[in-house]
């Protein structure tokens, strides 16, 4: 009996003493507000439906900058432009490395490639990675870009023309898949097929499932006591990650055993000279670098078509003025759009910004951690709080884009403001956006000048409905296409 009355009495004093170190505010009054925070979990039970609207409720609540508990992690949020500029642009050298957590571990190969790597491994790859970018083949990529948009755009003539539904989802995902094979791998993969199958639809479902372990709120990232455990699971059950990787590897050896390094035919050739000598530290580098770069160039791409889809097919008005606009641009003697003809077609760009801005694709990014204490804006940041990056909540601040919830491309037209930053700031910003954008834009231009978008029962889509990870992407929906 005894023994019990200690244990109880242990369990009352550790919950408090969690409680009070949780919530206790800093003597000089410069310690971050936030919601009360729970003994223990801290404030994950909050978040375990609908996280991004409860980090927007909180952003209103508390402001540019909040704290946060995630088990045993404090975590500073950051919804102000200025402040983001000055934590990751002015002090990016103490925010620039990514907290020890078992998903970021496990995804990164133990901290390689570029999304997940710290310190000197992190600046190696990427400027191994921007040097082989700056020497590939942009018009070979480009001139296969354009066959894919071609491809897929006589694919849906062949939907329409059946009247069949069109469910774009795997055919987005592999539109992406189709450039950053060319780009990396000099592959081509066809569009014949109604049907995503065979090594494509494989890849695009381990990639859907690798985003779907990096998710945010991981019970096993976030308390220490069950990291080993859940980082053994991670091993266990995140085959995705290693299929992905196996891939890659394959292709690694075959380029190693025919490469030309007069005439490099991809950016995979351009890695292998840009890191020299073959050791098995550089194969697992290139490999992780890969992963990468074809990971954030499938998935957050494709989920960004979709959005827009399906915004602009609830938007029946805006998708006329984006085909008046892009009919105008092309006039009667050409039928297929260009990156040339961008400057044409502003309000073509404003739908999709502001389709990223209201469906951001990754609405908290990955985390960053700090280096030291640090002050910022009054506040103390300390050593080893997790920061995030709430781009969902910077696209919906009314300060910036009155209301936010409406769809309105015009807000777009002219001037940027300067809280959309959808590729991040600083160092580790998104380096592969361009390519990025020049895919959506060219897809998307043609898709509706080719074709009206309507959904398949005359109702409005669900745009509420979504699927959560890593990154923002809208449930499985389907529409007509009527030929313009």
């Amino acid at each position: 009996m005894d023994y019990l009355n200690s244990y109880f009495i242990f369990i009352i004093i550790f919950l408090v003493y969690s409680f009070v170190k949780k919530n206790k505010k800093d003597t000089k009054g410069n310690s971050l507000k936030g919601p009360i925070a729970l003994p223990i979990i801290g404030n994950l039970l909050g978040l375990r439906n609908n996280p991004y609207s409860i980090m927007d409720y909180y952003h209103k609540k508390y402001g540019g900058i909040y704290r946060l508990w995630f088990g045993d992690y404090v975590v500073v949020t950051l919804n102000d432009p200025e402040i983001i500029r000055e934590i990751f642009v002015k002090n990016y050298s103490n925010f620039s490395s990514r907290p020890v957590l078992p998903t970021i571990t496990f995804g990164s190969f133990n901290y390689r490639g570029i999304s997940g790597s710290n310190g000197d491994c992190w600046r190696r790859n990427r400027n191994l990675l921007l040097n082989a970018m700056k020497k590939s083949n942009l018009k070979q990529t480009y001139d296969n870009l354009g066959d894919s948009v071609n491809s897929l755009i006589k694919l849906m003539y062949r939907f329409q023309a059946s009247n069949e539904c069109f469910q774009p989802d795997m055919y987005l995902r592999k539109y992406a898949l189709t450039t950053m094979f060319k780009y990396v791998f000099n592959e081509t993969v066809s569009f014949e097929s109604k049907q995503v199958e065979g090594e494509e639809a494989e890849l695009i479902d381990n990639i859907n499932e690798a985003f779907n372990f990096m998710t945010l709120g991981n019970a096993g990232d976030f308390f220490r006591i069950l990291q080993p455990l859940y980082h053994k699971y991670l091993l266990y059950s995140g085959g995705c990650f290693n299929r992905i990787r196996s891939l890659i590897r394959d292709r690694y050896i075959e380029h190693r055993k025919t490469i030309d390094e007069e005439k490099p035919r991809d950016l995979l050739d351009l890695l292998i000279i840009e890191y020299g000598e073959h050791t098995e530290e550089n194969l697992i580098s290139i490999v992780q670098v890969c992963f990468d770069v074809i990971l954030a160039g499938v998935d957050t791409l494709a989920s960004s078509l979709e959005w827009f889809l399906l915004l602009l097919c609830n938007n029946q008005m805006i998708q006329e003025d984006v085909y008046q606009e892009l009919k105008s641009t092309l006039g009667n003697d050409r039928s297929f759009l260009t990156l040339n003809d961008r400057p044409s077609t502003p309000f073509t760009m404003a739908c999709i910004k502001e389709t990223i801005r209201l469906k951001a694709p990754a609405p908290f990014g990955l985390p960053h951690t700090t280096d030291e204490d640090t002050i910022i804006k009054g506040f103390l940041i300390p050593k080893g709080a997790m920061i995030l990056i709430n781009y969902y909540s910077l696209g919906r601040n009314p300060k910036d884009f009155p209301n936010p919830l409406v769809f309105d491309p015009n807000r777009f037209i002219g001037a940027t403001p300067d809280s959309f930053m959808p590729f991040g700031v600083g160092p580790r910003n998104c380096i592969g956006q361009a390519l990025g954008m020049d895919q959506i834009y060219l897809l998307l231009s043609n898709i509706f000048f080719n074709f009206k978008v309507i959904s398949d029962d005359g109702r409005k889509l669900d745009d509420t409905d979504y699927v959560s990870g890593l990154n923002l992407k809208p449930a499985k929906y389907r529409v007509f296409l009527e030929k313009r």
